[in-house]
């Protein structure tokens, strides 16, 4: 037996160190010509951000986003692309949405989309310019989402342009006038689009970092209550009179309490109005309720909670009304998104050694309505933080490293690595 060790011992102690170490882990390896294109890009996207960010481009400004929309256009038919101009249909008549279609040699039909429509009024550009200080852009509308549309732009550069890629059947990129006011002139558009293409890559922005992509969004709906009381002298008889305003008062109270927040519902009152004279007790009122929802099933769950509720009333007199108005539909968890989320994270960790963080939204996107049509990742723009608010930005530094991402998600894509391409 002592024997036998001592062969086991000496057998272990012959066997080379290198054989019982692990091996070294893998280092990140971006595709270097990649990434030097990206660096070599954004001085460029800088200047032509700067250019959209001094345009005034509200929702409702129809010159702006015409003027904006002429700029746009011409730079993807400088790209080679086939560019089209697709009235926006009522209520947003006056608009337009601008489709462009590159055609290449390989299978994928890949989409890209990103509004050029900003939240804020005439002027605002004039009063708070594009500036940078640092590592910081600031202007009005700079992360939603003018860096995004230049982002688009600019990754079709060096991906078409200074790469020569031509593994595709179909690019297609949309830019819409009208997300900031909830798509009606152009969610037909998205949903015609998307079911076209084998997937739809959103440029909403990357996170404050640039550490994000998005995997599902919040859609939202309205519920306004109309009480019709009656109106008498506020000092002669105000016992003759149902005061609308004490009903509405009452109800809201009583509704105060609709969300839910392990199905990520919000239900708040955010409007109304009661009276018309200091001398006379209102004989009407109205308020508006703002819903965000995760599930389409949650709009029934509130107008039922509502219409029950609203049969107690401080007031027998009054009538009261409920009308429901749906706005952007949920784009609900599902596995098509998260299968694609994993893969872009896991090329993010392996070539760039950047962790991204899949993340729900808790605002509406167009990704609402393109989901149900083909998978679909929100999210893919560049960092930015502070949306409509004064403190808008984006940081400079993650620049390269997202239009290094949008690249090679392409090129993966292209290659039916991230989601599977229908047969042609």
């Amino acid at each position: 037996m002592l024997r036998y060790l001592m062969l086991v011992l000496t057998a272990c102690c012959a066997v080379p160190f290198i054989a019982l170490t692990a091996p070294a882990a893998a280092v990140a390896a971006p595709d270097k010509k990649v990434m030097a294109l990206c660096e070599e890009a954004k001085p460029r996207l800088l200047k032509d951000l700067e250019t959209l960010v001094n345009m005034d481009s509200g929702s409702d400004n129809q010159p702006g986003l015409l003027q904006k929309q002429e700029l746009l256009a011409d730079k993807l038919r400088k790209l080679g692309g086939e560019v089209r101009i697709v009235p926006a249909p009522k209520p947003r008549e006056g608009l337009n949405n601008i489709v462009a279609t590159w055609k290449g040699t390989g299978k994928a039909r890949i989409m890209y989309m990103a509004h050029f429509d900003t939240v804020w009024p005439v002027g605002e550009a004039a009063k708070r310019p594009f500036t940078i200080e640092g590592d910081i852009a600031r202007g009005p509308g700079i992360s939603d989402a003018q860096a995004n549309v230049a982002a688009a732009f600019t990754m079709l550069d060096i991906l078409l342009v200074r790469l020569g890629e031509k593994n595709f059947d179909t690019l297609t990129l949309l830019y819409n006038p009208d997300e900031e006011s909830g798509s009606l002139g152009s969610r037909d558009l998205i949903m015609e689009l998307a079911e076209r293409h084998d997937v739809v890559y959103s440029l909403e922005g990357g996170g404050r970092r640039g550490r994000n992509v998005t995997t599902s969004a919040r859609g939202n709906a309205s519920f306004r209550l109309q009480v019709k009381g009656r109106e008498s002298h506020s000092g002669g008889a105000p016992e003759k009179g149902v005061n609308a305003g004490y009903e509405m008062a009452y109800q809201i109270l009583q509704l105060r309490d609709l969300g839910n927040k392990e199905a990520r519902t919000s239900v708040n009152w955010v409007m109304g109005k009661f009276g018309t004279k200091s001398n006379v007790i209102p004989g009407s009122a109205w308020a508006l309720a703002n819903a965000r929802i995760s599930k389409d099933s949650e709009v029934e769950r509130v107008e039922k909670d509502i219409r029950e509720r609203i049969q107690n009333k401080l007031l027998p007199e009054s009538e009261i009304t409920l009308t429901v108005r749906r706005g952007r539909p949920p784009f609900e968890e599902n596995p098509a998104t998260s299968a694609l989320a994993e893969k872009v994270v896991k090329l993010a960790a392996d070539e760039l050694e950047l962790k991204l963080f899949p993340r729900r939204n808790g605002g509406g996107t167009d990704a609402c309505y393109s989901f149900p049509q083909a998978p679909t990742l929100e999210g893919m723009g560049l960092a930015g933080a502070g949306a409509h608010s004064l403190d808008e930005y984006i940081p400079l530094d993650p620049i390269a490293p997202r239009l290094y991402l949008l690249v090679r998600v392409a090129q993966e894509t292209m290659k039916g690595t991230l989601v599977p391409l229908a047969k042609r």
